[in-house]
């Protein structure tokens, strides 16, 4: 959290002084800007914007038990409520088609984490010069 911080406070006096934008000191600290390349690489790299949604997979509110969290995430993903069903898969008629949209969720969530933890690793181990950010 620290990092991001200063990350942020380095942008805005960046954006402050934009007048001495041209010093080789300001443009290098702008390059090691951690937030800022995020910020820009979840803008314009799509294979960066699809790991950290697949890392995302895994992240937890860290105020409580890692466990208990993890089951509380996992939990509200696979039994939505039924206003999160409707906007979702729109309105289904009969309880035959709600317990079969309880039946293909699970499915379904396997199968979007599968494709982005794929995505992730590809993006995690593509050579470095392919990175655009």
């Amino acid at each position: 959290m620290e990092a991001e911080g200063r990350a942020v406070f380095d942008a805005l006096d960046f954006l402050a002084n934009a007048s001495s934008a041209a010093t080789p000191d300001t443009r290098e600290k702008l390059a090691n800007n951690l937030f800022l390349r995020h910020v820009l690489a979840s803008r314009y790299d799509a294979a960066y914007r699809d790991a950290v949604r697949a890392a995302a997979i895994f992240w937890v509110d860290s105020n409580r038990s890692r466990t208990v969290a993890l089951a509380r995430k996992i939990r509200n993903r696979l039994f939505l409520t039924e206003e999160s069903t409707i906007r979702r898969y729109g309105p289904r008629k009969g309880p035959v088609g709600r317990v079969l949209l309880r039946l293909w969720r699970p499915l379904e969530l396997v199968g979007k984490s599968f494709a982005l933890l794929l995505k992730y690793w590809e993006y995690r181990f593509r050579s470095l010069d392919k990175r655009s950010i």
